[in-house]
């Protein structure tokens, strides 16, 4: 992994009233470094040149060049103005290239579930970053999940990733990062035509054609008898003529 070199300068004038603004103004972003058993130090560096950094990852080694030298650090913190959402502050800790460190690992969803448009499901990602512990070399930039191959059936957890030997993973097995959830509505839907199959299973519709027969077989036998009358009575009155 390569370094990120970045220039950083002492901050001056701390509590101020408008100090930070005048920074800000300046396109530099205030900052603090602290960690490994040394003194924290405010500091500024430029904003052009953080953002190039964090496109390289949150997790990247970067090489801070200070005025008493060089310290290798990374990203700790970031905060971003809530209506703005720019970077108002960053904070960055120092590292040992042989020692671990834990830190947040950011997990990034790719492809698609073909139980989205077979099923109407929904994604619920819900575990968005991972905690992991080694050496800052092996820092993963982001862990992917491959949704291709996630189903209704099974939500995706922690005990699922394989880092590698040289990654502990901190977080429980259990902890789901991600599943699918079938919206209510597209839940009846599909419950619906299964009430329509057991219903036709159970009869319901011979026992109306059954019903229409009866009553066809009795206005038969009813006009049957009917006209039987009428001629036992046609020859009544013959006779007594």
């Amino acid at each position: 992994m390569d370094n990120i070199k970045m220039t950083a300068e002492l901050r001056e004038n701390i509590g101020v009233k408008g100090a930070l603004s005048k920074i800000r103004d300046e396109r530099k972003i205030p900052a603090v470094l602290y960690g490994t058993g040394k003194e924290s130090i405010s500091i500024t560096i430029d904003e052009k040149a953080f953002t190039e950094a964090l496109k390289m990852g949150s997790n990247s080694i970067i090489e801070l060049a200070l005025p008493k030298g060089a310290e290798k650090v990374i990203i700790k913190d970031i905060q971003y103005d809530v209506v703005t959402d720019k970077i108002i502050h960053v904070d960055f800790i120092r590292v040992s290239m042989k020692e671990t460190i834990e830190v947040e690992v950011p997990v990034v969803l790719e492809g698609e579930s073909p139980d989205i448009k077979t099923h109407g499901a929904i994604v619920d990602h819900i575990s968005r970053v991972v905690n992991v512990k080694c050496i800052p070399t092996n820092i993963p930039h982001e862990i992917v999940v491959d949704m291709t191959k996630i189903t209704i059936d099974e939500s995706y957890t922690i005990g699922k990733l394989d880092l590698g030997k040289d990654v502990e993973i901190l977080d429980d097995a259990d902890k789901i990062i991600v599943h699918l959830i079938i919206p209510r509505q597209a839940a009846e839907e599909e419950e619906k035509p299964a009430e329509d199959a057991e219903a036709t299973e159970d009869g319901a519709e011979p026992e109306i054609s059954v019903e229409k027969g009866k009553k066809e077989e009795e206005g038969k036998e009813g006009a049957k008898d009917g006209g039987s009358e009428k001629k036992a009575e046609d020859k009544k009155t013959e006779g007594k003529k």
